[in-house]
């Protein structure tokens, strides 16, 4: 059984997204289209768009970016990563009260 207090790997999604695109539940997704949906929604959830461009890391193109900033953003990664844990547990709650009513 699986801890629902811990992450999932990558492979966990990637078996889950094959699967249904199998049994026709979904249509055929990329990896494109869950990045790309990932950054929309983490943006709803308030997390800056320099902040989700770190987190996906993406090449910054700008010369400072480039030559001289060494930092690698960890806080900020970690609390981007906060939000959109607290956004997705609330859209969950949403769903599953439905459900339930």
């Amino acid at each position: 059984m699986m801890d629902p207090s811990k992450p999932v790997s990558h492979g966990t999604l990637c078996s889950f997204m094959w699967r249904h695109r199998d049994r026709g539940d979904i249509p055929v997704v990329t990896n494109r289209d869950l990045r790309r949906t990932w950054k929309t929604l983490a943006g709803k959830a308030g997390i800056s768009k320099e902040i989700r461009d770190r987190i996906q890391n993406h090449a910054l193109q700008d010369v400072s970016s480039k030559a001289y900033d060494r930092w690698n953003y960890m806080p900020e990664k970690r609390a981007g990563m906060k939000k959109w844990n607290k956004f997705v547990r609330a859209m969950l709650t949403k769903h599953q009260r439905r459900m339930v009513a």
